[in-house]
């Protein structure tokens, strides 16, 4: 009688074992609450953008879908929405300096959660990166070195990446995820962009088949 309760308990925990191994599609949602330009990395982005002086901020939101399991990593295809905060700045190289206003910045990106390991089949601790490309939408508002308004300042001149009009939406953070109801999980994630650095930003994917 033993054996065989021993015996049965054994195939119901490699049962669930095995379903929180499942790959699952599911939906994710994501939100950033600031993020900004940091002095010490300002330098690097500044070569990037094409800029003498970058100071950005704002916030991002994503929406998305992902193939991954409870106890796995993920991976999907996202909506990307980064918000600039009115009055983010860039100075051109030929001394004009630009504010944003409404500016938004839409893109399409491919992301993955790649754990290093699960502690107590709950808590995983990994990487969590992506690539993608996106475009601008808003308005700039130019001031040139003495002061004067630039007329017609254009936000598709005054914001590129290194010359182009599409703007690369690479990231690489490092994410501490909980595994919160089965196929519900959070993660917590802090790194860096081509736009700047987040020092707090939250995730939440639903797998549901």
């Amino acid at each position: 009688m033993l054996a065989a309760a021993l015996s049965i308990l054994a195939g119901v925990s490699l049962e669930a074992g095995a379903q929180s191994r499942r790959s699952q599609w599911g939906l994710l949602l994501g939100a950033t609450p600031a993020w900004t330009t940091p002095a010490a990395a300002r330098a690097s982005l500044e070569s990037l953008w094409g800029g003498t002086e970058i100071d950005f901020s704002g916030t991002a939101l994503r929406v998305g879908l992902v193939r991954g399991s409870e106890l796995g990593g993920d991976a999907g295809l996202s909506f990307v929405r980064r918000s600039f905060a009115d009055g983010s700045s860039l100075v051109a190289e030929d001394g004009n300096r630009y504010a944003t206003y409404g500016v938004v910045l839409n893109g399409i990106e491919i992301h993955k959660f790649s754990p290093f390991g699960t502690l107590r089949e709950r808590v995983q601790i990994g990487l969590d990166f992506g690539a993608g490309l996106g475009f601008f939408r808003g308005a700039v508002a130019g001031t040139a070195p003495g002061g004067a308004a630039v007329e017609g300042a254009a936000l598709e001149d005054a914001l590129t990446f290194r010359g182009s009009r599409f703007i690369p939406l690479a990231r690489m953070e490092f994410a501490v995820a909980l595994l919160i109801l089965p196929g519900l999980k959070a993660r917590i994630r802090s790194g860096v962009s081509v736009s700047g650095a987040t020092p707090l930003a939250v995730t939440a994917t639903w797998l549901f088949g």
